[in-house]
């Protein structure tokens, strides 16, 4: 099973996240379930350098088989700010989804830090 972590901070912004885990639902290489997850969260970490243009001294990213991790420094500027609410709103919402079809193979948890 793969257990997603989104970490809000006060405002209830998504200041990270971490994926970690194979779901298990297919083969390795066929697991569409994992395949899913590895793209909204791949696409949700570039999407924040090269669409937000946050630079990458402003993201903490660490990328292994099975296992992404992504958190934002709280410097960012504020208009880079509105745009990372709107690329890191659509992945969650993509995440939902994936667990929503496929809740035996996806937890999603959402911590709240300071």
């Amino acid at each position: 099973m793969t257990e997603v972590v989104l970490f809000r901070d006060t405002e209830h912004n998504i200041v990270g996240y971490v994926a970690e885990g194979h779901s298990g639902y297919g083969e390795h290489g066929e697991d569409i379930v994992c395949a899913a997850i590895s793209v909204l969260t791949q696409t949700a970490l570039l999407s924040l350098n090269r669409v937000c243009e946050i630079r990458e001294k402003d993201i903490e990213f660490e990328l292994e088989d099975g296992y992404i991790r992504a958190m934002l420094s709280g410097d960012i500027e504020a208009e880079a700010r509105e745009k990372a609410n709107i690329v890191l709103g659509s992945m969650t919402v993509g995440l939902e989804s994936v667990a929503e079809q496929y809740p035996d193979f996806i937890t999603l948890k959402y911590r709240e830090v300071d």
